[in-house]
């Protein structure tokens, strides 16, 4: 298969505005921007600690488009019998739409029990490394490939936790796909920053596959052709980035969202992290609660309020098998160059923003010198160091920047970052692997702390807590933390959001940060808690 496809790329010189391409190019059109399709969007186009920012747009639609979700599911009762948990890779009902010969291949690798990890390395094997002019040849290192959100329950895909002697039996379950993945075989990148757009699409020479070419070559044509009309037409209009209140006000005003604990409860599961803490079991636990609302009636619009709300570099929006993702993390899980160079940025400590400066700047200090804030981060720090260590080459990890604060429109987080350089004969597959789930969402030690969280949370995470991103042909990758995301399909929608709790956490200050993490979403969604 690798000798069949190649990426094709074509450069413009010019940008379209994101919430307008959108609608033409993954919409056709339609004001609701309803077809599916995935857009991975920095909103914050000018990032001082992310540096150059891209968005990447990947309709649906094209002939060797195919989707993958995956649910996790029972193992057989003789398993659970014997200690082992029900999730396992034995237990994964797969879902992969397409006719195409992407499609059938992709197909090939889930007939026999398959990890996600083992059908991220397939598909991404079927372009070789160099078949394409567009290997290396854009900024943004996204060159087709994977593109889409895991959620935290594929954590049971990972060795280290299924062979666990205290895996949890029966583990919560997600209503939604534990995994939804595009292999996209269509993309348009917006450099922000040169404000210029790649068009990248999956073809070939093979005669075989002329209709498939072609199809293509039209597509990119078009699609040129629309960037360049938008970009004339946004040149008088408003930045892009923060569409007026009115347009991207969602019809429904008055949502009422609702968390899994009351204040009281949480508070309890608190002192019963505390008491794990105590015992030994755990050294920080990162607790969570869900909070449920209604379905959202134009997710689209919902998302464009989200955005002009909290501007961040790794927002998202995704519409595949009806549900939909609504993210703004602020963020990185990983991120992999194509030349091996690994990169974690694990936040841990929080604090709100003030319109009074005098305060915003006391609570920024306060975040960047309050020992318990540097005790929580430097304990994911640790346990990604370990998790990187891996993949690593011997000797590359190292830690760049340690306790920096970043500040957003809302908050003010604790930011580390963690490097180091890919060793021989591994893959950004394998680095997802060894650090998923992200440790600033589970706790230290890690294993042993996921299995006390489900004691405690009263249902799944499911996409919220895993990660949202890509992960290209050219063997690079970048991954958000599946953070301040809103989570949507006909019944309703959901939003996760909590904090670490460690030995000298208070139960009042943990509920504080639970509600301060939840206002900006809620703002975003006209919703009240």
């Amino acid at each position: 298969m690798s000798n069949a496809w190649r990426v094709k790329l074509r450069e413009v010189d010019a940008a379209a505005p994101g919430v307008a391409a959108f609608r033409r190019i993954v919409g056709n059109g339609g004001e609701s921007a309803a077809q599916e399709g995935i857009w991975l969007d920095s909103s914050l186009q000018q990032s001082e600690h992310y540096g150059r920012t891209f968005s990447i747009l990947c309709p649906a639609d094209g002939p060797l488009n195919s989707l993958v979700r995956l649910w996790i599911t029972d193992a057989p009762a003789s398993d659970v019998a014997a200690g082992r948990s029900s999730f396992s890779s034995d237990a994964t009902s797969w879902s992969i739409t397409g006719n195409s010969p992407v499609a059938e291949h992709l197909r090939s690798c889930v007939n026999a029990p398959s990890s996600v990890f083992h059908v991220l390395r397939a598909g991404l094997e079927l372009v070789g490394s160099g078949s394409g002019e567009a290997q290396g040849a854009n900024p943004s290192g996204f060159n087709l490939g994977w593109i889409g959100a895991f959620g935290y329950e594929l954590k049971h895909h990972c060795e280290v936790i299924r062979q666990s002697p205290t895996a949890v039996p029966r583990p919560h379950r997600s209503e939604y796909p534990d995994a939804m993945l595009m292999l996209a075989d269509r993309a348009v990148i917006t450099d922000h920053a040169e404000s210029r757009s790649y068009i990248l699409a999956l073809t070939s020479n093979d005669p075989a596959h002329s209709e498939v070419a072609a199809q293509q070559r039209e597509w990119m044509n078009w699609v040129e052709t629309v960037i360049r009309e938008l970009a004339s037409a946004g040149s008088a209009e408003q930045p892009d980035a923060h569409a007026s209140a009115a347009e991207a006000t969602p019809s429904s005003s008055s949502a009422v969202y609702r968390f899994d604990h009351s204040r009281e409860e949480y508070f309890e599961c608190v002192r019963s992290a505390q008491a794990s803490i105590a015992a030994g079991d755990t050294y920080e636990l990162c607790l969570t609660t869900t909070a449920e609302g209604p379905a959202l009636e134009d997710p689209f619009a919902t998302y464009q309020q989200l955005r002009a709300t909290i501007p961040v570099p790794y927002g998202a929006y995704m519409n595949l098998a009806g549900t939909h993702v609504l993210s703004a993390s602020p963020e990185r899980f990983l991120k992999v160059t194509e030349e091996g160079t690994i990169s974690a940025k694990p936040i841990k400590g929080t604090r709100g923003r003030s319109d009074d400066a005098v305060l915003d700047g006391a609570w920024r200090r306060d975040l960047e010198t309050n020992p318990k804030d540097r005790a929580e981060n430097l304990m994911i720090v640790d346990l990604l160091r370990n998790d990187l260590s891996v993949v690593a080459a011997p000797g590359s990890v190292r830690v760049p920047t340690l306790f920096g604060v970043e500040s957003y429109s809302h908050v003010h987080q604790l930011v580390s970052t963690v490097e180091a350089q890919l060793a021989e004969g591994y893959s950004a597959v394998d680095v997802l692997a060894a650090a998923f789930p992200g440790g600033s969402m589970t706790g230290a030690p890690k294993v042993r702390t996921m299995e006390l969280i489900e004691a405690l949370e009263r249902r799944a995470r499911g996409l919220y807590s895993g990660c949202i991103g890509w992960m290209s042909f050219a063997g690079a990758a970048d991954l958000s933390i599946t953070i301040r995301t809103v989570v949507g399909n006909e019944r309703a929608s959901t939003f996760g959001v909590g904090g670490a709790i460690v030995a000298d956490s208070t139960p009042e200050g943990e509920w504080d940060e639970v509600v301060v993490k939840s206002q900006a979403l809620l703002q975003g969604l006209h919703a009240t808690r």
